[in-house]
């Protein structure tokens, strides 16, 4: 039986919470969670992953704070969860949203 090569085994995946100051990536849309006032929050837990067509840019600050930036190729709209999740601990503040231009 073959064995695949040990360059094409994924190795654990990097997090949110991993998102060191200074430093950016991309999270799935799905990892934004609308709160019933429309502050958002995300998934500490979130994996960090390329940018495609289903993924936003996270930046974190120098301070520490998020910051998310929808693609102008996005179709996508969010739901308010209400009731909010249980564990809101799991969960860091978006200190600000912008939305790509299209013209861009």
């Amino acid at each position: 039986m073959t064995k695949l090569p040990e360059e094409w085994i994924e190795g654990e995946p990097r997090r949110l919470s991993d998102l060191r100051k200074g430093e950016s990536s991309h999270v799935m849309i799905t990892e934004l969670t609308v709160q019933p006032d429309r502050s958002c929050l995300m998934r500490r837990n979130a994996k960090l992953s390329e940018p495609n067509l289903l993924t936003m840019a996270v930046r974190r600050d120098a301070d520490g704070n998020l910051h998310v930036t929808i693609p102008a190729q996005s179709q996508a709209r969010f739901r308010i969860e209400n009731p909010l999740p249980l564990s809101l601990d799991k969960y860091d503040p978006v200190a600000s949203i912008t939305f790509e231009d299209k013209r861009t």
